[in-house]
């Protein structure tokens, strides 16, 4: 089948009627109904039929079928339905038969998307494609739209197998979602193909995830839109317009895809707006660590001298390896590995991140570095604070409101710094101080 009707089968097999089910280990079929209005495959499943404990168990691998499509289901859910006589057979990832994870293959990325917009305001060229090119492959970013669906468009001009590209797309997509402050990550559509003209489709593989993730962003190429914040009705917005450049996307992509430390940063830092204000700092706080110990590695001398005492004394531990037995040897040899982190203060280290990209820090800055301690190995509630009612619980909340605004601020200009940005971000605070009911002595909109 070609790419544009294996396309159309995706956007339309929710109104079809109903599917053969084979399992394939049992080699039993049965035709089933899908539900109506689902947004995946969805099969109402009468728990006393035949066929029901035949088919369904914990190895069950399963091919759904029309007159058009084979379709491969190895991940698939039974839920509770509008009795206890009654499942629903959910499938929310799914793949065309012979879809191929071990050979090289062009790829396409399809996200269904709102606006057609979107990457026509995150860069400086206000083109609607982004071309990104990296050691090994050319990624191409584009809007697209067939009669049913606009799309955000990734797709490689390499052959790849299908575990480079999906973490070349990822990687893209997180920092266009960083960029963008909002993360498309609905539903995803990849499909393969060895013609580059892609008249024809090898294969394909679908995922259902949650919705797409709204969050804030660092930069705007239309600031006016942060005007019910500002009360200067003479402010100069126009001045304050900040984009991203084609190269510097590109090489902001390639940091995430080589360094695994800043993929894991920046998935946590897009993850947080799924969770409440209370749980936001202590996971920014782990981000901040991420980010500043890929900053100052190598090249901070306080971070050189701590890595050289722990070496040295690794070494000599090594040499008098056979003085203990194996229980304290290892246990010496755990604890000496985090010495260079013991040695080292974490505001002081915090700080030096920022000196070496040349940010400047205020008095504000730096009491939110100062708080790192509180929120060590992942507590959420400092100990000096009590929660004793409801009153205490929403003070807490607004306190951390404005906390997770600054914290989010400072891990943006580490970011962007990092890949070469000179420009405006937002300074979320100062933005939204009303709603924290603070006050900050600073600007909207800070120049690094």
């Amino acid at each position: 089948m070609n790419f544009k009707d294996t396309l159309l089968w995706l956007e339309t097999y929710k109104k079809k009627s109903g599917f053969l089910i084979t399992e394939l280990n049992s080699k039993t079929d049965v035709y089933l109904e899908l539900k109506e209005n689902s947004d995946c495959f969805i099969f109402p499943v009468n728990v006393t039929s035949p066929f029901y404990k035949k088919i369904f168990n914990d190895t069950s691998r399963f091919l759904i079928s029309d007159n058009e499509m084979r379709i491969e289901v190895n991940n698939y859910n039974l839920e509770s339905g509008k009795d206890f006589l009654h499942k629903h057979f959910k499938a929310y990832i799914f793949q065309s038969e012979f879809f191929d994870k071990e050979d090289k293959y062009l790829y396409r990325l399809l996200c269904p998307i709102q606006s057609s917009f979107y990457i026509l305001n995150l860069n400086s060229e206000h083109s609607d494609k982004l071309e990104l090119k990296f050691d090994d492959a050319n990624l191409n970013v584009f809007t697209s739209s067939s009669d049913n669906e606009n799309y955000l468009v990734l797709e490689s001009n390499n052959m790849l197998l299908y575990r480079e590209f999906i973490h070349l797309a990822n990687s893209t997509l997180f920092v266009l979602g960083f960029l963008s402050g909002n993360l498309i990550k609905g539903e995803e559509l990849v499909f393969q193909t060895k013609d580059k003209s892609w008249k024809e489709c090898n294969g394909f593989f679908r995922r259902k995830l949650k919705k797409s993730i709204k969050c804030y962003q660092p930069i705007t190429s239309t600031p006016t839109q942060y005007s019910n914040f500002i009360k200067d009705k003479n402010y100069n917005y126009k001045q304050k317009i900040s984009y991203l450049e084609q190269n510097k996307i590109g090489e902001f992509v390639g940091l995430v895809v080589k360094n695994s430390n800043f993929f894991l940063a920046l998935k946590l830092l897009l993850e947080i707006w799924n969770n409440s204000f209370v749980n936001r700092p202590s996971t920014l706080y782990v981000v901040l660590e991420i980010i500043v110990d890929e900053i100052v590695k190598g090249k901070s001398k306080t971070f050189i001298e701590k890595l050289l005492v722990k070496e040295k004394s690794l070494e000599i531990l090594n040499k008098y390896e056979a003085v203990f037995d194996t229980k304290d040897f290892n246990f010496l040899n755990d604890a000496i590995g985090e010495i260079d982190k013991k040695l080292t203060q974490n505001n002081k280290k915090y700080e030096e991140a920022f000196k070496i990209l040349e940010i400047q820090l205020n008095i504000e800055d730096k009491k939110c570095l100062n708080k790192r301690n509180q929120f060590f190995h992942g507590r959420v509630v400092p100990k000096n604070i009590l929660i004793n009612n409801e009153d205490d619980y929403v003070n807490l909340e607004l306190e951390y409101y404005s906390l997770t605004q600054r914290l989010f601020t400072l891990i943006s200009k580490l970011i962007l710094k990092k890949v070469n940005y000179s420009g405006y971000v937002i300074n979320h605070p100062k933005m939204r101080e009303e709603q924290s009911k603070k006050s900050f002595n600073e600007e909207y909109f800070v120049n690094i």
